[in-house]
């Protein structure tokens, strides 16, 4: 299985590290990129962007957003939604 984890704080990364543990493959971001370097050591695969996030998923794309709730998560959340409405439409 492969998955998208946006937002690596102690509980985002440790949950990658368990699923790189057993098997899956990882996309992650974070805002911090040191967040992002220290998993790659780790054998997941880094993004950039959220836009890179989905670029470097296979279809069908399963994201996981651990992130505060509040003004980011929406931001997250419109962004996922508005690059999916985008590749819908063509």
């Amino acid at each position: 299985m492969q998955i998208g984890m946006i937002g690596l704080g102690k509980m985002g990364a440790n949950m990658v590290r368990r699923l790189i543990r057993k098997g899956h493959s990882c996309v992650v971001f974070n805002r911090s990129p040191q967040a992002v370097n220290e998993l790659v050591k780790e054998k997941a695969i880094g993004a950039t962007s959220l836009s890179d996030v989905v670029k470097k998923l296979e279809k069908p794309r399963a994201i996981w957003l651990m992130v505060p709730g509040g003004g980011r998560r929406r931001h997250h959340r419109r962004s996922f939604t508005a690059s999916r409405d985008r590749r819908h439409r063509h």
